[in-house]
């Protein structure tokens, strides 16, 4: 759904990602508000730690907390607007493969 709505507000700009770095808790995988502690880059605090457990990398906190940053000063988080092809931009840190689950949250310009 979040990728009509995006494709629907052309031509403004909509910058889609999808967070896929499953959780060192078991069984959360990649679940809501896990991305919370990479964007705001505070992974350690204990908050954030109930979420991604003790070994989240924090070359992805630098990575999205980065893209947010950029986004709220310039408007565009490093990655080309939502042109409703191909995949959105992928947070899943160093290893990808063992993704268990999604969650996909748009970056949309007013």
């Amino acid at each position: 759904p979040l990728r009509r709505i995006a494709g629907a507000r052309r031509p403004a700009p909509s910058h889609l990602y999808e967070f896929r770095w499953p959780s060192g808790v078991p069984g959360l995988g990649a679940c809501h508000a896990l991305e919370l502690g990479f964007v705001f880059d505070t992974l350690g605090l204990p908050e954030s730690s109930w979420l991604a457990g003790p070994d989240a990398p924090q070359a992805l906190a630098d990575e999205m907390h980065g893209a947010w940053v950029r986004y709220a000063t310039t408007g565009d988080p490093g990655w080309a607007p939502w042109d409703g092809n191909g995949p959105p931009k992928f947070f899943d840190g160093p290893e990808p493969e063992a993704v268990r689950a999604e969650a996909v949250t748009p970056l949309v310009l007013p």
